[in-house]
């Protein structure tokens, strides 16, 4: 099926009576394995594990060499059994680290969260509902996405695979995701992911140097940028994005001249 998926459209009583499986679910699951990439993440760590950690028995975590306390934070609350926690050097993208951590995964499925997003309830109590109507057909589950930057909804994607069998795999190049041979739509909650404009350009820049030389992963990041920043300025004007430090280098690479006459054009100078 590729990147395509069939879109569960039964209501919670039809997948009820289909799965067996009540409804809210019963956590925590002890079939889904819950993975986890930080860097530089001591804000938000700790707070995410603990949101999450009663929802699932088996926790993966990898720390990407941070300047902060992110490791020693997860290893203070992951403690557990079934809980790993994995070191690698700074690699400049989470996606690098997915497959040691799927390969540290002893579940039959993965679900995977980054430390700027968080699932919503709704999504968390119907996970093993997914798993149980995906049975031995589907190997791959779509989640809903909402995406927003400065409270500026961004329409980066409408849903991610995160919730995957194990042997789906999750290939290590930048912006990948598992590669399932069939996979369903879920449309029962969402993944919150809520950045500042500061934070995403400057994740942005470091992915463009991370990919350089990759035209299709120089072109991806760029318009990311370009979107990103023309949809902040719609809101709150363009000096609010041009006051930035890395305003300069995210001009030169993601705008074209035309563009940033017309910005200084707007911005008075």
């Amino acid at each position: 099926m590729g990147d395509g998926f069939t879109v569960v459209t039964d209501t919670i009583p039809e997948i009820v009576a289909k799965t067996e499986i009540s409804h809210p679910n019963v956590p925590p699951y002890d079939h889904i394995t819950l993975l986890i990439v930080a860097w530089n993440e001591s804000e938000r760590i700790g707070g995410l594990i603990e949101y999450l950690k009663p929802w699932f028995t088996h926790t993966v975590v990898c720390v990407q060499q941070s300047d902060d306390d992110t490791l020693e934070i997860a290893k203070g609350l992951l403690t557990r059994e079934g809980d790993v926690i994995l070191e690698d050097p700074h690699l400049g993208h989470g996606d690098a680290s997915m497959p040691r951590m799927v390969a540290a995964t002893t579940t039959d499925w993965c679900f995977a969260v980054a430390c700027d997003e968080r699932p919503d309830i709704e999504l968390l109590q119907s996970l093993h509902s997914a798993t149980a109507y995906a049975k031995d057909v589907y190997d791959g589950v779509w989640v809903p996405f909402h995406s927003f930057v400065e409270g500026v909804e961004y329409e980066e994607q409408h849903g991610h695979l995160r919730l995957f069998r194990r042997n789906a795999g999750w290939p290590k190049t930048m912006h990948s995701r598992p590669s399932p041979k069939r996979a369903i739509w879920w449309p029962y909650g969402y993944i919150d992911h809520t950045r500042s404009l500061d934070e995403m350009m400057r994740d942005y820049l470091r992915y463009y140097e991370a990919g350089k030389g990759n035209v299709g992963w120089e072109s991806h990041n760029k318009l990311m940028m370009h979107d990103a920043c023309t949809s902040v300025a719609e809101r709150f004007g363009w000096p609010y994005v041009t006051n930035y430090e890395w305003w300069p280098s995210v001009a030169s690479l993601a705008f074209s001249k035309e563009e940033l006459r017309g910005i200084e054009e707007e911005e008075g100078r």
